[in-house]
Parts: C-alpha cells; sequence; structure tokens
C-alpha cells in the first residue's frame, strides 16, 4: 500500500498529533494517519447489504 500513500500525499491533509510538528512534506506514516479523511469522503462503491441477506 506503499504506492498509495505516496499518490495521496498531495490530496490529504496534515493533522498532526498534539506532540508531533506539523511538515510541509508528509512522510508516508504521517499520510496513512490521515487517509482515513479522505476515505469517508470518496464513500464505497458497494450497496450495504440489509440484515446479513444477499441483495441482488
Amino acid at each position: 500500500m506503499t504506492w498509495e500513500l505516496w499518490l495521496a500525499r498531495d490530496i490529504v491533509a496534515d493533522n498532526p498529533l498534539p506532540w508531533q510538528k506539523s511538515m510541509d512534506k508528509l512522510t508516508a506514516g504521517r499520510v496513512a494517519q490521515a487517509i482515513g479523511g479522505v476515505f469517508a469522503v470518496i464513500g464505497t462503491p458497494t450497496l450495504p447489504l440489509g440484515c446479513g441477506m444477499w441483495v441482488l
């Protein structure tokens, strides 16, 4: 997953933890820390299943 983190480096916002310094060029670990916000905006292409039943 390292190349995904490298590609997402330009679109994630740096949200450092209180003991971390703000960075201009994000590392892979810092991008992984912020990638959840990107996934929340993008969403999922699948339909949610209801009550464990298959939706056709």
